[in-house]
């Protein structure tokens, strides 16, 4: 590599490149854990969670099981993830889960979001 001798390169970039002692990564702060998105997705998650652990699986293995990513059971675990019915399906029959029993007490769910304009379409005056 040929790199001109300018201020930065020679000051700044040239030592990080040249460099031959392992570069100390400890100084680098951990990922920060997100709180759930909100009670009920963290509360349905970490009964999910609970649930995969007292039948000694790993994320991998729920994954293989239940054809969903292990970064979506992740996420659904943690709270992040507001996971489709299809989804809690596929995991409470994994689980063998009785869905009620998953769903009692759970703190009131999020409103759904809104998928756009809501009611009777508009009318336009190019109606026959």
């Amino acid at each position: 590599m040929h790199y001109q001798k300018t201020p930065i390169v020679t000051k700044m970039i040239m030592p990080v490149l040249l460099r031959t002692e392992p570069i100390d990564l400890s100084a680098v702060p951990p990922e920060a854990k997100k709180p759930p998105s909100n009670p009920f997705l963290g509360k349905l998650g970490n009964r999910l969670r609970l649930r995969r652990e007292d039948r000694d699986l790993t994320l991998d293995e729920l994954s293989t099981l239940s054809d969903i990513s292990g970064s979506t059971i992740s996420a659904i675990e943690r709270g992040q993830k507001n996971a489709g019915i299809s989804t809690i399906a596929r995991l409470v029959q994994v689980l063998e889960l009785d869905f009620a029993a998953l769903m009692r007490d759970l703190p009131e769910p999020p409103p759904p979001k809104s998928r756009g304009r809501m009611g009777p379409p508009r009318r336009t005056g190019h109606e026959e």
